[in-house]
């Protein structure tokens, strides 16, 4: 559990829709990090403007060790000098907001501000080791406590977009069971809690990275495949939906675009000359939210990180920590027809690694499909291209029903096979490319 409340954490600081009524974010999105300032590593604040890529100084203090973080629209930014002294300081102007005091915090877990209700929730571990959460209630202004809350507010979320409900992840340590809580910022109290592994496909195990505008990006994997979390869904906790399921051949990390309408799925290697460490290939893959259809692949330099802010709704950055260096991306373009062709014969290899698909007589014809409906592009032949491309999903879909007939009846598995992955992957992103051919005028 402690892999999921690190993810769920993160995606709380992060987590903030609307401008606030006491601030205006910046025009410009900001990255902030701490840097050494003297000889004994002693470190201070600064921020670096994402659009010129100058840095200047913003909190001119020593500090030891800071964690940095900030909301999407960079309204206030969050720093955690260690002993629990929680900093809030306002983006435009580097003054602290307000503070903690560190006699009665441990670890700051979280901070969510719903900007409709000028509210900070502040989460945090009053003692090391206790297992204890505590979490309270300010106000946007001043930052008075209001209210101290009982239950374990700020376990990664979001907020709605009226700002009335809060939804997060809450575990029962008693029972092992997570839920997804609806809390009420009018009467401070929840209102509905549902199973968090209920929601969508039944799996073991469910993460909730992100979450934009009343929405949660939830990623699960199946427990018995030997690849894990290849799988990504929006949820609408208001309208209790799931929307189509996306699944994904490789490890990767999930973001919400800043308007909740684009998934972006970033691959994310380890690094085998470094035990434990990871390695971004740069390879970022933009899918629509609501159907689940890939409209854009973007290959990038590798190590960078994607970067997601509410208040540029159409980008991502993608961002280098030792380079500080920030390409930026438009998400609404859409990737050419034969870089997506690419796109799905690099999805046949990972499907077949993966054992998404089976048989070697069954692959090759599916390769030749594909090099065919490539080549046939390349010439400018976008009917013959189709063409290959509507066998490749005739196949696809045969194998599937016949797969699927299988697991109905109970009876073991054929050589000639395509999983429900399989053929989510590969049968809806060929008809997206089918979609998008050229048509053949007519006079």
């Amino acid at each position: 559990m402690d892999k999921h409340r690190q993810i769920l954490y993160l995606g709380l600081v992060l987590i903030s829709s609307l401008l606030t009524q006491t601030g205006v974010a910046w025009s410009q999105p900001y990255y902030f990090y701490p840097k050494s300032v003297d000889e004994r590593g002693n470190l201070s604040v600064f921020r670096l403007n994402l659009k010129t890529g100058l840095s200047d100084l913003f909190i001119d203090d020593v500090i030891r060790s800071p964690e940095v973080s900030w909301d999407h629209t960079q309204t206030w930014v969050y720093v955690d000098p260690g002993y629990g002294r929680l900093r809030v300081f306002s983006s435009i102007q580097p003054s602290i907001k307000g503070e903690l005091p560190d006699n009665e915090v441990e670890r700051v877990i979280g901070v969510l501000f719903v900007p409709q209700r000028n509210r900070f929730y502040v989460t945090w571990t009053p003692e090391v080791g206790s297992g204890i959460v505590e979490s309270a209630i300010f106000d946007g202004t001043n930052f008075t406590r209001l209210d101290t809350l009982v239950l374990p507010m700020g376990l990664g979320g979001t907020i709605s977009e009226d700002g009335t409900k809060i939804y997060y992840i809450e575990e029962d340590s008693m029972t092992d069971t997570e839920y997804l809580c609806t809390f009420s910022s009018i009467t401070n109290s929840v209102i509905d809690r549902k199973n968090f592994l209920d929601i969508g496909p039944s799996t073991e195990t469910k993460d909730a990275p992100d979450g934009k505008k009343g929405r949660i990006l939830i990623g699960y994997n199946h427990p018995t495949k030997e690849h894990k979390d290849n799988n990504y869904f929006l949820y609408d906790p208001g309208m209790n939906h799931s929307f189509p399921i996306i699944p994904f051949p490789w490890r990767f990390e999930g973001h919400l675009s800043g308007d909740a309408n684009a998934i972006i799925l970033e691959q994310v290697n380890w690094d085998t000359t470094r035990p434990s460490a990871e390695y971004r290939s740069g390879n970022v893959y933009i899918f629509e939210a609501e159907t689940g259809k890939l409209v854009q692949r973007l290959s990038l330099p590798s190590g960078g990180k994607v970067l997601v802010f509410d208040n540029f709704p159409n980008k991502v950055y993608s961002f280098n920590e030792q380079t500080l260096q920030a390409i930026p991306v438009d998400v609404t373009e859409v990737t050419p027809t034969n870089i997506f062709l690419d796109t799905l014969i690099s999805f046949k290899h990972q499907s077949e690694a993966l054992s998404w698909l089976g048989d070697a007589n069954f692959i090759k014809e599916l390769d030749n499909h594909l090099e065919n409906a490539r080549k046939h592009l390349l010439r400018s032949d976008s009917t013959k291209s189709g063409d290959e491309l509507q066998k490749f999903q005739e196949k696809v879909q045969k194998e599937r029903e016949k797969t699927a007939k299988e697991e109905t009846d109970n009876r073991p598995r054929g050589p000639r096979f395509v999983t429900s992955e399989g053929y989510a992957l590969l049968y809806f992103n060929a008809q997206y490319i089918l979609d998008r051919l050229p048509k053949k005028k007519t006079r």
